[in-house]
């Protein structure tokens, strides 16, 4: 100890330099201390080892007895999903984000073991800008996340689908958007297929559903299943091969972008119950819908709900000898050329029609005697009346008679609802002047004014008037007053009495468009009536 006080001393002195001896010691010395340092800094190491084990065991003590620790894991997960943002499941991916596996392991574990946050496949071609490097990686994990429920849309249209055509026929690539197809993605998709319960794929490379699958992609959950093809300028084939194995498929959309070069057939294990197939010439070439007629109407025996779009000539050839029941349709949506479906379909439990048309284009069937009033009228007598029918939308169809459309009315006593709506007058200088349904015929049938008016549509509570533009208002005064007319009589209550019982003048509602049309709030004439009057009716 006195040499180290010394050593103390003469560590302060600049002129005081060690002798052989006193060096000596010191590096001696110097290998003791070194020593001993080690030793000091192992024993803080494993002390320090220690201290990290206690405080992971008591981090691990004090998690259990969280209160986050007392709720099932199951009902966490239903919070984990009602606290995702609304638009979660929308979200592409392999982009999407749930922030709430950054709280902690166990939070991050959790999430990744609830299927039903991943049970959505979104795929869209304006996302392609927005991927990683690693996008493949995140789309595949999440794929394997999903449980025994999977619901696949794939979405691979480009801004227009006049480009997408042209970069279809031309082989090339859009460079601001990317085609978004990964062969890796789909396959992963495909392998999990036993899961899938609704499919949307829409515009997908031409050849990934061009032919059938040998074997068929099981496909044993898929119960709704939507298409989207578009070749651009050349025909396609709606290939329904791919989806033989899948036998509870009851709900089918087709959107259709390029004419077919052969006729729909659907795989004889569907019985479908709502089918919808949509024509859309985006091309500028007519869409025949004859190429789906024989599918459809051997869904007749199943199907609950059919819509059918399109273009071109219409079905008025076909013949009107024999007649399709569909036993179980409940709503009808036919659009255009396929309004003249109706000739062949007997629908007894329609409930819901809405029949849309071009007014324009079947101007030359007009002048034939050929209309889509003359059709709906058809199916109206081949289903017994349509007894059951509560809702009618009439949209610029053609009418040969005026009078067309209330005879088509008379004999649906059911009615609730009712839409009309009339075709736009000509922009181009044509002298062509559409058909209307609309008519101050109709409103007069549909005026109030005495007891017999009851027995038009008896409990008709909602009315519907849509005009596309004023020309028909501003050079037809007779319309306008009628339409005036009979607004003040529906909103007016009126009673008769047929014994003692007393009948309402039914109708809630009267909507109409004329506010917007004409840029000035339309009003009715006030009627002078006694509001309070009671007749003497017949039976309605």
């Amino acid at each position: 100890m006195a040499n180290n006080r010394r050593l103390d001393e003469l560590m302060w002195s600049n002129k005081y330099t060690p002798n052989a001896e006193e060096t000596k010691f010191i590096e001696e010395r110097l290998r003791y201390l070194a020593q001993k340092d080690n030793e000091y800094d192992k024993e803080i190491a494993t002390l320090r080892e220690g201290q990290a084990l206690i405080q992971k065991e008591i981090f691990q003590k004090r998690a259990l007895l969280a209160p986050i620790r007392r709720i099932p894991a199951e009902i966490l997960s239903e919070i984990f999903i009602a606290a995702v943002p609304d638009d979660w499941s929308d979200m592409p991916l392999g982009i999407r984000r749930l922030n709430i596996v950054d709280v902690c392991c166990y939070w991050r574990a959790l999430a990744y073991r609830t299927a039903d946050l991943w049970k959505t496949i979104h795929l869209y071609s304006r996302d392609t800008m927005r991927r990683s490097a690693d996008w493949e990686t995140k789309a595949l994990s999440e794929i394997k996340r999903a449980g025994e429920s999977l619901h696949l849309d794939m979405n691979l249209i480009e801004d227009t689908y006049v480009q997408r055509a042209f970069l279809i026929n031309h082989g090339l690539r859009s460079r601001k958007h990317p085609l978004a197809w990964n062969t890796a993605v789909w396959d992963a998709a495909c392998a999990r297929s036993r899961c899938w319960e609704t499919a949307s794929l829409k515009f997908l490379p031409t050849d990934v559903l061009s032919s059938p699958l040998k074997p068929p992609l099981p496909l044993p959950r898929l119960h709704t299943l939507a298409l989207g093809l578009d070749n651009g300028m050349q025909p396609c084939v709606a290939h329904m091969g791919y989806f033989q194995d899948a036998p509870n498929v009851k709900d089918l959309r087709l959107d259709l972008h390029s004419p077919l070069n052969r006729s729909i057939v659907f795989p004889s294990c569907w019985a479908l119950e709502t089918l919808s197939i949509v024509f859309d010439s985006t091309h500028g070439f007519v869409l025949n819908v004859d190429t789906c007629v024989p599918a459809v109407l051997r869904c007749a025996p199943t199907l609950r709900s059919l819509r059918l779009s399109g273009s071109g000539w219409g079905l008025w050839y076909l013949s009107d000898d024999d007649s399709i029941t569909f036993p179980f349709l409940q709503d009808l949506r036919l659009e255009e050329a396929a309004i003249h479906l109706c000739r062949l379909i007997s629908a007894p439990k329609v409930q819901n029609v809405k029949l849309v048309g071009n007014a324009r284009f079947d101007e030359g069937l007009r002048a034939s005697g050929v209309d889509e009033h003359t059709a709906f009228a058809r199916m109206v007598a081949q289903s017994g009346g349509c007894k059951s029918m509560r809702s009618l939308q009439l949209c610029k169809i053609a009418a040969a008679d005026p009078f067309a459309v209330i005879q088509a009315l008379r004999v649906l006593p059911s009615l609730q609802s009712l839409r009309l709506e009339n075709a736009p007058y000509p922009d181009n200088g044509d002298q062509f002047e559409p058909p209307r349904d609309i008519t101050a015929e109709i409103m007069t049938a549909l005026t109030r004014s005495e007891p017999e008016s009851m027995q038009f549509l008896p409990v008709l509570a909602d009315l519907q008037l849509d005009f596309v533009d004023a020309d028909e208002l501003q050079y037809d005064d007779h319309l306008w007053a009628m339409i005036s007319i009979m607004w003040s009589s529906r909103m007016t209550v009126k009673r008769w009495m047929h014994g003692a019982v007393p009948r309402w003048s039914l109708l809630k509602k009267v909507d109409t468009n004329l506010d917007e049309v004409l840029g000035y709030p339309f009003a009715p004439v006030e009627s002078d009536e006694d509001t309070d009057e009671e007749f003497d009716t017949p039976d309605v």
